[in-house]
């Protein structure tokens, strides 16, 4: 029982993180929309940035079995904010 209790913990927490990575991916492609992106980071920044979250995305999608929010929005961060 213990097993299942700290098995789904895990994948709860997984799911979060992954979630936190797909708000990450979001805010990127924002910036790049708007340009603010220019006040913070040079065009190899912002590019190192975005791969370092799509491969984040990609991590824990693997880790939790989900496939990647196609909105940058996970359904676990969707449930936190209602």
């Amino acid at each position: 029982m213990s097993k299942n209790v700290a098995g789904g913990a895990a994948r709860d927490m997984a799911r979060r993180w992954q979630g936190l990575a797909e708000r990450r991916r979001k805010h990127l492609i924002e910036m790049y929309r708007t340009g603010r992106w220019r006040l913070y980071y040079t065009e190899e920044q912002l590019t190192a940035q975005m791969r370092d979250a799509v491969r984040d995305i990609e991590r824990w999608s693997a880790t939790t079995g989900e496939p990647p929010a196609a909105d940058g929005a996970s359904p676990v961060l969707r449930e936190a904010a209602e």
